[in-house]
């Protein structure tokens, strides 16, 4: 039994998220009461969630340099 504070939660290890039915791996471990992760995504790549990066024009080596 965890002393008073910690709680024990099932997480993702490829994401550190909390692990949900969706995950395919789990692994349990404590947490101190509050620090837990609350987000659960159910799945194994939050990148797949995420939006598309729009495609950038790749800037000149003096547009960089201008910007210092």
């Amino acid at each position: 039994m965890p002393p008073d504070g910690v709680k024990g939660v099932y997480i993702n290890p490829k994401t550190g998220d909390l692990a949900g039915p969706g995950c395919e791996s789990k692994v349990f471990t404590y947490f101190i009461e509050g620090t837990e992760p609350r987000v659960c995504y159910g799945a194994e790549d939050k990148a797949s969630e995420q939006e598309p990066v729009q495609d950038q024009k790749p800037k000149k080596w003096w547009e960089k340099w201008l910007k210092r």
